[in-house]
């Protein structure tokens, strides 16, 4: 069955009608409601023409087609008798002439703004210098929540809307991981990329991956995970140096370590030493007292991919299924390099929450002044 209720004067909904007809499947709205004139649709609540056809167990109403101007009239008419009644004492009893007249002045300047929001014409706002496509000052990308996607027709250029923004570490380089929304999809091309001005074909180790918006287009790569980066850098000592992650789905963990001044031991020769550092870390569930230790690979690269599974830490994506060995954890990172290093170590914890990290570096091997390695954290 299907109800459909139908309201002939919106302005009075006690008057609307309601009635259960049978379903018939195919059947369109202008085949259940056959009077004559214009009339506006819904179903479920969503707005559709007379050609839709309802489900079974559909909520349909039907209501009589009413222009905004038109609206405006019957409200400026309803306000005139209002103001008529107010003004003859017929309305709120007042018996003063001074007081009836003041009432009615009130009533009608409040009724004719109201009526003036109401019935005033949409603004072209189709072309202002906000416009991140068609302003003044050129395309600009568009960044934050909220905002509208494109719609391309034919070719144009776009700034296009950053949606997301990453950042990774391997060893002694940094990479900035950027994805942009060029719109709807599908798209036949994104051509003519550029950086600052410049084709990106001018820039050395710079990847591009495009994807036209298709159903069964790939991932693009390093955006598997949602990211939630914190700008933080402070050095590492002795003491524990503690931070609380953002929101509480957190499922996995992610710190950067890094060492800006490289990692070495100024010899007598005038040469580089090795030398050494040992970062320990751990987390906790905000709420929890308990801290567990994070087990900090002594080697960059997917060693330091971990994924925790019935309290046992493995290396992520592996297909062997032998818990780390536990002496390649202690948390020592050697070199002696003059650039500067940076080591990623990610846990993926799993059960989701909202998490405290805390990192410090427990030893050096020396704080002369031949010795360089100074730590610093990121997350």
């Amino acid at each position: 069955m299907i109800r459909l209720v139908i309201a002939r004067n919106p302005f009075d909904l006690t008057t609307r009608q309601e009635t259960l007809v049978p379903f018939v499947e195919g059947k369109t709205l202008n085949q259940y409601f056959t009077e004559p004139g214009e009339w506006v649709y819904s179903i479920n609540g969503e707005l559709v023409d007379d050609t839709a056809s309802p489900t079974d167990e559909a909520y349909v109403v039907v209501l009589p087609k009413l222009e905004k101007q038109a609206f405006a009239i019957l409200l400026s008419i309803g306000l005139s008798i209002a103001t008529a009644g107010i003004a003859s004492g017929a309305i709120f009893g007042i018996t003063s002439v001074l007081g009836r007249t003041l009432a009615a002045m009130a009533i009608g300047m409040i009724g004719n703004a109201i009526i003036s929001k109401i019935a005033a014409p949409k603004t072209d706002s189709s072309n202002t210098e906000q416009s991140a496509t068609y302003g003044w000052q050129g395309a600009q990308t568009v960044i934050g929540q909220g905002h509208p996607l494109a719609i391309t027709y034919g070719k144009c250029k776009s700034a296009g809307m950053l949606i997301s923004r990453h950042v990774t570490s391997d060893g002694e380089k940094q990479y900035l991981n950027l994805l942009y929304c060029a719109g709807e999809g599908p798209i036949s091309a994104i051509t003519d990329v550029k950086l600052n001005g410049n084709p990106i074909g001018n820039y050395k180790e710079v990847q591009l991956d495009v994807r036209l918006g298709t159903n069964n287009q790939e991932i693009i790569p390093n955006f598997n995970d949602n990211y939630a980066d914190q700008p933080l850098t402070y050095e590492l000592t002795n003491d524990w140096s503690i931070h609380q992650t953002q929101g509480n789905l957190s499922t996995a963990l992610e710190v950067t370590i890094s060492l800006p001044n490289g990692l070495y031991y100024s010899n007598d020769q005038g040469g580089l030493s090795e030398t050494s550092v040992t970062i320990e870390g751990g987390y906790r569930k905000v709420g929890s007292a308990e801290w567990i230790p994070l087990p900090i690979s002594n080697n960059g690269g997917q060693s330091a991919m971990l994924e925790k599974t019935d309290n046992r830490w493995f290396k992520r994506n592996s297909h062997s299924r032998t818990s780390i060995d536990n002496s390649q954890y202690t948390g020592v990172i050697k070199d002696s390099s003059n650039k500067a290093i940076y080591r990623v170590f990610r846990f993926d914890v799993k059960e989701p929450g909202q998490y405290e990290v805390r990192m410090r570096c427990a030893h050096k091997d020396g704080n002369s002044n031949r010795h360089v390695n100074k730590c610093t954290g990121h997350s």
